[in-house]
Parts: C-alpha cells; sequence; structure tokens
C-alpha cells in the first residue's frame, strides 16, 4: 500500500531532498532523517523528524509541505533553500502536467 498525496507536494519533497538529502537514503538530510506522517485528506505530505546522535535519536521537529507544494516547515532548510525547491517542483510539474492548474 502506498502513501498518497498531490503531484505538487510530492514534487516539492523531491526538490527539497535533492538540496539537501542524503545522496544514498532518500529520507536523511544534514545528520537529520524522518519517518512520514498520517496521509492527509487534503494530500499534504507530513512527517516526524529525528535527529541521529551515535547510536540514538532524538524528535525534533517536523515537516509540512502543503498540497500545493509549499514548504511550511522543513527543519535545516534555509528560506533560500525552500524557495528554490518550491521553483524546481513548479518547473518538473509544469513540464509534465503544462498550465499550472492549482495556483
Amino acid at each position: 500500500m502506498g502513501y498518497s498525496l498531490t503531484a505538487k507536494a510530492d514534487f516539492t519533497l523531491k526538490a527539497a531532498m535533492k538540496i539537501i538529502g542524503d545522496k544514498e537514503q532518500s529520507n536523511v538530510f544534514r545528520g537529520y532523517f524522518y519517518e512520514r506522517g498520517k496521509e492527509n485528506i487534503d494530500g499534504a505530505f507530513t512527517a516526524q523528524v529525528f535527529k541521529m546522535n551515535g547510536k540514538y535519536c532524538k524528535r525534533s521537529g517536523s515537516i509540512r509541505i502543503d498540497a500545493n507544494g509549499f514548504i511550511i516547515r522543513f527543519p535545516t532548510m534555509t528560506k533560500e533553500e525552500k524557495q528554490k525547491a518550491q521553483e524546481q517542483a513548479l518547473t518538473d510539474y509544469l513540464n509534465i502536467y503544462g498550465e499550472n492548474r492549482f495556483k
């Protein structure tokens, strides 16, 4: 069974992880990792973030990408990185789906 989210949220997550993510593990970034949360009826992406510390980890925040692809929370990402990820996601979305149907 898969995890449902909108195409825009998915493109934004992929673009964000391309900027800050680990090359070998899809949910690891800058000494942190995320675990996906529950599916959201609106199509948003949510996840719990944990900081790795040797053999232990500690919860240290959360990720939220709205259904429209806007990053609401993403620990360790700068404002510029968030903007770049959102722009790349919109470009990828438009390349596949054409017009910006969900403004």
